[in-house]
């Protein structure tokens, strides 16, 4: 019979149908379920381990004689059976969505269920060649994200296994052949001849004005969906090739190194953040929208040193100097201090770090880096003071004798802001800012001269 070897084929090219695996068939009585349901009772390399889940939408009057009628045919077919009841408008008023939306969340909830309760390998449903032409022409119409665009997967991982749809090999009018054939009784959806859904006006309206022109027209869409999934899937292969140069895991947060980013290029640009937002988002990745994507790409493209941006379920994006953070908490600013320290003394950092100060002989070594501050005797009062920043701090410099705005210093250094108040700042007994670890020295440096009295003042990071 030329379906089942088109069904055969099909599921041979993509790899869906293993002989020995456990089937867990959607089978809502419709005449595709019901043609899908017979080809595997009837297919000895299938039919060893099947189970029927029927889900009930409680939408309509006949939906419980629907459940009854698929119910009686397992029975004929010695095939177990399981019902599930949704509360369709429950689920829409709990997660704000329309009806559509709400009875296909609550659908895919009771196959994943039923799936684990009767530990399946695989769910099949019957989407056949003519709902992916309806697919794709509603994403391309209302907007999706990448691979969105190719219309249903073929197959794809599915709670415990996997969802396979063999029937995409197939139109509705094959489909309706093989029922009369077979003589295969089915129940007919009176809301299927409805316009009230958008599913059926792009059936009912659109895809016969293509069938016009083209009777071919649901090959011509499964060639575009195979194209578009093979080049979504290259993508992602050469995406995963990079992302950890580019993107470093730390604990609970992701780190994005700026200037490596945006020298890829934006499809790959675009697969990591979805890549890194699905990972942190394992069970709400979905509800990351396009233009949620769009403001990520603009706040790592954009000049501004730094930013935030606030996505869904919590999570946050920063931006600091050359690095962006997507994580779920704000960002911990460092702790503020204040410390007095006399010579032969040494102070404790909060966090690591101390800085020390001892009495110069000829045996201190001394590193000419800014790790370390030579101090005239004469040229300070003690007790020093180490503190966190102060509104309005300024620093006097060596070279020009002019003061400088320690605001603008830690600017030019790209001292993220959330870690100002914990860069040391070192003053003598009058206030008078002496040094900046690390950062800069003052017209307080001093040359070391064996005639006189110094202090070195140096700085040990752990």
């Amino acid at each position: 019979m030329i379906f089942n070897k088109q069904v055969e084929t099909y599921s041979q090219q993509h790899e869906l149908l293993r002989p020995g695996d456990h089937y867990l068939l959607g089978v809502s009585g419709g005449v595709d379920s019901i043609v899908l349901l017979h080809y595997f009772v009837n297919n000895p390399m299938l039919n060893k381990q099947l189970t029927v889940v029927h889900v009930n939408h409680q939408l309509r009057p006949e939906a419980d004689m629907e459940a009854k009628f698929v119910r009686e045919i397992c029975e004929a077919y010695d095939v177990p059976f399981m019902e599930k009841i949704i509360d369709v408008q429950g689920i829409q008023k709990s997660e704000k969505i329309g009806l559509e939306e709400a009875a296909r969340q609550g659908r895919y909830r009771c196959f994943e269920e039923v799936m684990v309760s009767v530990e399946a390998s695989s769910l099949v449903l019957a989407h056949h060649a003519d709902d992916q032409v309806e697919t794709i022409l509603m994403r391309l119409t209302r907007g999706s994200q990448g691979s969105g665009y190719a219309g249903m997967p073929i197959k794809r991982a599915f709670s415990r296994g996997q969802l396979i749809r063999p029937f995409l090999a197939v139109t509705k009018k094959d489909i309706m052949l093989y029922a009369k054939a077979n003589k295969l009784k089915h129940v007919e959806d009176a809301s299927n001849a409805e316009d009230d859904a958008t599913r059926n006006r792009f059936r009912h309206h659109v895809v016969p004005l293509l069938q016009q022109e083209n009777q071919q027209v649901a090959k011509q869409f499964s060639a575009f969906h195979e194209e578009q999934t093979d080049l979504s899937e290259f993508a992602t292969t050469m995406m995963l090739k990079q992302i950890e140069d580019v993107i470093l895991k730390e604990d609970k947060r992701y780190v994005v190194q700026i200037e490596k980013f945006k020298k890829l290029h934006k499809i790959i640009q675009t697969l990591m953040i979805r890549q890194v937002i699905r990972e942190l988002l394992p069970d709400n990745s979905v509800s990351i929208s396009k233009n949620n994507i769009i403001d990520v790409l603009d706040l790592l493209k954009a000049a501004s040193p730094s930013a935030k941006l606030y996505l869904p379920s919590g999570l946050q994006l920063f931006r600091v100097y050359d690095e962006a953070y997507f994580q779920f908490d704000n960002m911990e600013k460092s702790e503020r201090f204040y410390y007095e320290m006399q010579p032969l003394t040494t102070v404790q950092l909060p966090g690591n770090g101390s800085i020390s100060c001892e009495i110069l002989t000829e045996d201190t070594i001394i590193h000419p880096e800014k790790t370390q501050l030579v101090l005239n005797a004469t040229d300070i009062e003690f007790p020093l003071i180490i503190r966190s920043r102060l509104p309005g701090d300024r620093i006097k410099l060596k070279k020009t004798g002019g003061t400088r705005k320690l605001k603008n210093i830690l600017i030019d250094e790209k001292i993220p802001q959330h870690l100002r108040d914990g860069i040391p700042v070192v003053t003598d007994a009058t206030g008078e800012i002496i040094w900046l670890p690390t950062l800069k020295h003052s017209a307080f440096l001093a040359c070391v001269n064996k005639k006189q009295q110094q202090y070195l003042i140096q700085y040990n990071s752990l």
